[in-house]
């Protein structure tokens, strides 16, 4: 079930390999560190 996932059963979550982030700004962060050459955040 989902709050395996997120025990407080808060979406959006994403799991990426074995890491889990919850929250869109910690997302939108995990998403821009993870690509840096696509620039997803200005410098």
């Amino acid at each position: 079930s989902y709050t395996q996932l997120n025990p407080m059963g808060k979406v959006p979550s994403i799991l990426h390999g074995d890491t889990v982030v919850t929250e869109v700004a910690a997302i939108c962060t995990y998403l821009a560190d993870l690509v840096p050459e696509k620039e997803l955040v200005p410098p």
